[in-house]
């Protein structure tokens, strides 16, 4: 999503959250929604929130990182799965050398999402969780605070 690549009503979710977010802190909403009031804005948010899942899925997120922290398994690659209509994580290492397996399994998960088994996958190498953490740190960032302002829109 940082490099505006991903699925466009995610794309199209989180520029309308910015532009929520703008209101929200008084500073220049985008030329984008410069037509649209604060109130249809902040309707729209809702919409789409509850359409897709925002909360629950940034939560879900949320316990990938818990999990990846307290995983002791040895191995330099990680097959995180998240499971969000299940509300689960599994985390499966691998050790350097196994590449191929982990790769295979990595596209095995994959294939079985579907629009009824949405999931998110995905492969990384690390020589540990410090060294996870640093190649990938919007893995780690806390979504607290986002969950709080986006629950503020949402419930009003």
């Amino acid at each position: 999503l940082k490099s505006s690549q991903g699925p466009k009503e995610w794309l199209d979710f989180f520029s309308l959250i910015g532009n929520a977010f703008s209101l929200i802190e008084e500073t220049n909403p985008m030329q984008k929604y410069e037509d649209m009031n604060s109130d249809d804005i902040f309707e729209l948010v809702k919409h789409e929130s509850n359409r897709l899942q925002v909360i629950a899925q940034l939560e879900s997120f949320s316990q990938v990182i818990a999990n990846v922290e307290t995983d002791r398994k040895q191995g330099s690659l990680h097959l995180i799965v998240l499971d969000i209509e299940n509300n689960e994580v599994r985390i499966k290492t691998f050790s350097k050398t196994a590449i191929e397996q982990a790769s295979l399994e990595y596209i095995k998960e994959e294939s079985i999402i579907t629009d009824t088994n949405k999931r998110q996958v995905v492969l990384v190498s690390s020589s540990s969780l410090d060294a996870l953490r640093k190649a990938y740190p919007s893995y780690f960032l806390d979504t607290k605070e986002f969950i709080n302002t986006l629950r503020e829109i949402v419930d009003n």
